[in-house]
């Protein structure tokens, strides 16, 4: 949360003196340059504009890269066998792009985040280049033909100083140069976007919906995870596609339910949405879920289940109230369902455990998860 506040705090600060300044600093050298008839001036504002606007890109990619790493800290840790305290950017990059010495193959999910933002950050970069010079060689195009000094010329004649005329005359062109200059940046970014693709949501922005969804206490549907499914696998969107001559998405819904059907057991579709939908598993998981893997954090999705149910008759069978949605009231149910608590992040609780000796990190968690079964029901 700090993280998020102080970050915004330099990105506005960043976006005054950058990007939306490039635009202001060419606007205040186009009023210079034109007042004392200097074409220098509007270049300097450039050369000043331009590598803070840099500067915000970089800043904006390297949040973004952090905000990932966050979000699968635990998978990461889990799939390299290390501790989630210790996991670096370089092991967010080795778990995308996957380490055949050690036979992990790569995340298709976290590639494609780790790739968009790069290329963002070069987007971003580009489109402000770009859109500041020719915002300022259209000014001074308009200066050349003499369209503000007419307008000056007329306003003289209407009684107005020349001094006025002429400061009226640099802050028109000024005003120009920042206008144009922030719309087309605007424009070269979301065609630079097209370019490459991305104009549709990523499958980390879709899992952190699904995240929000379940949070909010709602609910992601089993055809939604074939969707990502489908987009992460492009040999089964042909399948589907010589099977029934369409994509997924435009399939009716009786032919989707016999896809479904038919990639349930090798994906875990139905147990995988209903363990997120219950808290049982966190969003995270569908990053390796939807390539048919498992991150190694938690036990399966059958497995969490069955626990989930047993638990369940148990606490009604002592009377306790059980509301609708368990896992957006942390509800003490959870707690008892052996792997939950790591699902609810509790690995934070042990990221202070000193390593032993012939235990993997996936093992460490689950003994530390017994103990604490253990604990809870010594207090019940």
């Amino acid at each position: 949360m700090l993280d998020d506040i102080a970050y915004g705090v330099r990105w506005l600060t960043a976006f005054v003196t950058g990007r939306g300044a490039t635009a202001l600093a060419v606007a205040g050298a186009v009023a210079a340059g034109v007042t004392l008839g200097s074409p220098v001036l509007p270049l300097i504002g450039l050369a000043l504009g331009i590598p803070v606007t840099a500067a915000l890109a970089t800043m904006s990619h390297d949040h973004q890269q952090r905000q990932l790493r966050a979000h699968y800290r635990e998978e990461i840790a889990a799939t390299l066998g290390i501790a989630p305290g210790s996991v670096t950017m370089q092991h967010l990059r080795a778990v995308a792009n996957g380490m055949p010495d050690r036979r992990i193959p790569g995340n298709k999910t976290l590639h494609e985040a780790l790739e968009r933002n790069d290329r963002h950050r070069t987007i971003a970069v580009v489109a402000n280049v770009l859109s500041a010079i020719v915002a300022t060689g259209l000014v001074f195009a308009l200066h050349t033909f003499g369209l503000p000094g007419a307008a000056s010329g007329w306003l003289a004649n209407a009684g107005v100083s020349l001094t006025q005329a002429g400061a009226m005359e640099a802050t028109l062109l000024a005003t120009t140069a920042a206008v144009t200059g922030f719309g087309l940046d605007q424009l070269f970014g979301h065609a630079g976007n097209r370019m490459f693709g991305y104009t549709t949501p990523s499958l980390d922005d879709q899992i952190e919906r699904v995240a929000g969804l379940v949070r909010r206490g709602h609910s992601m549907g089993i055809g939604q995870m074939m969707r990502m499914i489908v987009q992460v696998n492009p040999s089964i969107d042909q399948e589907i596609r010589a099977r029934y001559g369409l994509s997924y998405r435009q399939l009716p819904p009786e032919h989707q339910r016999d896809v479904i059907n038919h990639y349930d057991n090798a994906f875990q579709i139905r147990a995988t949405t209903e363990a997120i939908n219950r808290g049982l598993l966190p969003a995270q998981e569908l990053a390796f879920a939807v390539e048919g893997r498992r991150s190694g954090v938690l036990p399966p999705a059958t497995a969490l289940l069955q626990a989930y149910a047993s638990e369940l008759e148990k606490a009604k069978a002592e009377g306790l109230e059980i509301p609708a949605r368990p896992h957006t009231q942390r509800h003490a149910l959870l707690e008892r369902v052996p792997g939950v608590v790591q699902a609810q992040r509790f690995v934070d609780r042990v990221r202070g455990l000193a390593p032993q000796q012939g235990l993997s990190h996936v093992q460490r968690l689950e003994q530390q998860a017994a103990q604490h079964a253990d604990t809870s029901k010594a207090i019940h």
